[in-house]
């Protein structure tokens, strides 16, 4: 950048555009900050307003509108825990990995600033945002909802404040505008109105007691959705079912926390029917390749008997995936360093499935893509619901407004008229056939056709 040249944007253009906090997580996460030169380039910004602004509103504006949603339809006023009373309530797994997640983060802010890692604290900001809005609020969606019931909803809502507080805290120092109004923001929903400001807040280093087992359950459910994301480019659609999913992987203590969220992974991964197996080993092969220039360095003149040794291990005994290093001849040999391993499917056992193998990550996902009429019709049935969510959105409607569905039924098939009380719960809205006389001062309509359904659609107020 060269003030003579003028090879950059006008300043105040990026801040009216984008907005200071913007700019400044963008130049945060330049070499600038280490002393290097700066090649300015305003698509950064963007990226910063797309990665994280986006994503860190849209997790605020859901807490407004579901925290009244929850006292509209149980009748009782929401009560905010302390953080004891998020402890002794916090039992499902959903809401602890979170809550690890969080203390993660916490230390990782910490550490970096200590050190003057500038560029590594936007990196995490992007990251942990992403986690909380893509994963938790993806599949916890009936939990906040308040779909499944009173208690999931109001433990899952008060970890979501909780976690999106203490968030605000921790991006004060590197974003004051916007975490100055998301933490007024989250007081007048507790009913705090005493003058007070995130930037006296101090930056807490402890807030949860992390589990290591249950970080591990992070990286394995994000392993899983992002499985589910490919199969969407597969499916080509998003609202396509899977008729039934078989998910193999090889530590056992995982099984049942994955049992634990199995309708939930149903739900968010759009599956009929799911099952859970540790018999990853029995579903492939391992290849093995010795590193001789490594066993050269370390062993030396000994290095061919110690290859004949490995050779052996690996023939007579069966290596379990994910073992990081074997004993041999009061050594402990380092796989992917003195021995790669390559795990290979065993195609006889796939049956037709389609293979999803992550061997890095020690998942196999086997899916079951028939299709038949009762997953056309659940097809058809989130069509109609995406639909109706859009429109609603186009409205300016949010979960608390009392709006209606009217509908015609101008084509084959009995969906609507089969499924009123699911789609009730889903979309907060009554459905009744169309009558003029009943349609209120506010309204909009929608056609929709698939196949042999068609129907026309009016929501109302």
């Amino acid at each position: 950048m060269s003030k003579s040249k003028k090879n950059f944007p006008n300043p105040m253009m990026i801040l009216d555009k984008y907005g200071a906090d913007a700019l400044r997580l963008y130049l945060i996460s330049q070499g600038i900050v280490r002393g290097y030169s700066l090649k300015f380039k305003e698509d950064g910004v963007k990226m910063m307003v797309q990665n994280f602004h986006q994503f860190a509103y849209n997790t605020l504006n859901f807490l407004k509108q579901m925290i009244p949603f929850y006292e509209q339809k149980f009748l009782n006023k929401f009560r905010f825990f302390t953080l004891e009373e998020i402890k002794q309530n916090c039992k499902n797994m959903m809401d602890i990995m979170l809550l690890n997640y969080l203390q993660e983060f916490v230390t990782n802010i910490h550490q970096e600033m200590r050190s003057y890692n500038l560029g590594n604290i936007v990196g995490r900001i992007n990251k942990f945002i992403g986690q909380l809005s893509r994963t938790y609020l993806n599949t916890n969606k009936s939990r906040l909802k308040s779909i499944i019931s009173e208690e999931d909803a109001i433990n899952s809502l008060n970890t979501l404040f909780y976690v999106f507080k203490i968030f605000t805290i921790m991006i004060a120092p590197f974003v004051p505008f916007m975490s100055e109004n998301f933490y007024q923001e989250l007081r007048l929903l507790e009913g705090n109105i005493d003058f007070s400001s995130v930037h006296l807040e101090r930056l807490p280093e402890v807030v949860w007691d992390k589990n290591e087992l249950g970080q591990e359950c992070i990286n394995l459910l994000e392993a899983i959705i992002e499985a589910r994301g490919e199969m969407r480019t597969v499916l080509k659609s998003a609202k396509k079912p899977i008729n039934r999913q078989v998910i193999y992987i090889n530590n056992w203590r995982f099984i049942p926390f994955l049992e634990g969220i199995q309708e939930t992974l149903m739900s968010e991964c759009n599956v009929l029917e799911l099952d859970f197996s540790s018999r990853l080993s029995e579903m492939v092969v391992p290849l093995y390749e010795i590193n001789m220039q490594l066993l050269g360095k370390r062993f030396r003149n000994d290095a061919k008997n110690v290859k004949e040794q490995i050779e052996r291990y690996l023939r007579d005994k069966k290596v379990e995936i994910g073992l990081k290093m074997i004993p041999i001849g009061g050594n402990n040999l380092v796989f992917n360093e003195e021995i790669k391993v390559v795990y290979k499917l065993d195609e006889s056992k796939v049956n037709g499935k389609h293979v999803q193998f992550y061997p890095d990550k020690n998942i196999l996902i086997l899916s079951d893509l028939s299709w038949n009429e009762d997953l056309q019709t659940i097809y058809i049935k989130k069509l109609i619901t995406r639909e109706l969510m859009n429109l609603r959105k186009e409205m300016g409607l949010i979960p608390t407004d009392s709006a209606r569905v009217m509908y015609k039924n101008l084509g084959d098939g009995m969906i609507i008229e089969d499924n009123l009380w699911k789609l009730y719960e889903l979309l907060n809205m009554p459905f009744q056939e169309y009558n003029e006389k009943e349609l209120g001062t506010k309204y909009k309509k929608l056609d929709f056709e698939e196949d042999e359904v068609k129907y026309e659609f009016t929501i109302t107020l």
